[in-house]
């Protein structure tokens, strides 16, 4: 009886996805895919924004949103450098993307201080790194007979905010890779004060999610366990 009214449920489930759902990725890495070198971890500027509340000399918006810039780029900084373990990280504002775009690290990357990193581990040569940005989730063209990733928010449309993980170039991963932390978004201790941001008047917020992604990326590029003869 048990067993009917589990696979019951799965069924209406998947059958209540709409046909662009987000779908289970790989477990586990395949042999010749290397783990990111580095993440480049992307701060919010809202130069635009700015720029025009500037222009229209509504000064007191330009320093809220300047408070507000300040406040979720440190809680990000505080969260990565505490809860991010996997690979070296570092910082750039999203003002300089098209230098970061261009492999113009020095002076643009940033350490957990923001102060200009030393030491850089990557080079112009260099591709293996994740660009990692905090965003809103959307909705993926994907490949047909996947199977459904029921934890993720997209399935119903949800516009949750999430990590997300683009190419040295800026472009999406290729399918399978961990574009994403996974496991359910709904997980215990997502907030935490000291990681947490959220501005009383513009949408800019931040949740701790750099543990997640670290765990993603561990468990994805951990070397698969065969079963025993």
């Amino acid at each position: 009886m048990n067993k009917h009214y589990n696979v019951l449920v799965i069924l209406l489930m998947l059958t209540a996805v709409p046909g662009k759902a987000q779908f289970l990725k790989r477990v586990h890495a395949r042999p010749n895919e290397q783990p990111p070198k580095a993440i480049l971890v992307e701060l919010p500027t809202e130069t635009n924004r700015i720029a025009y509340f500037t222009k229209k000399g509504q000064l007191n918006k330009v320093k809220v949103l300047q408070d507000a810039n300040y406040k979720v780029s440190h809680v990000m900084v505080d969260d990565f450098r505490d809860n991010f373990s996997f690979c070296p990280v570092y910082f750039f504002y999203d003002s300089c993307t098209e230098q970061v775009r261009g492999m113009q690290f020095q002076g643009v990357l940033l350490d957990d201080k923001l102060a200009p990193a030393k030491n850089i581990i990557l080079n112009n040569s260099d591709t293996n790194y994740f660009i990692v940005y905090y965003g809103t989730e959307t909705m993926e063209e994907l490949p047909a007979g996947a199977k459904v990733d029921i934890y993720n928010t997209s399935n119903t449309g949800s516009t949750m905010s999430n990590l997300f993980a683009l190419s040295y170039d800026f472009k999406k991963l290729r399918y399978g890779l961990p574009d994403k932390p996974r496991g359910n978004s709904f997980s215990k201790n997502t907030y935490i004060p000291k990681y947490s941001y959220e501005s009383g008047e513009f949408a800019i917020s931040y949740i701790p999610l750099a543990n997640r992604y670290s765990l993603t990326l561990a468990k994805y590029y951990s070397p698969r366990k065969h079963k025993k003869a």
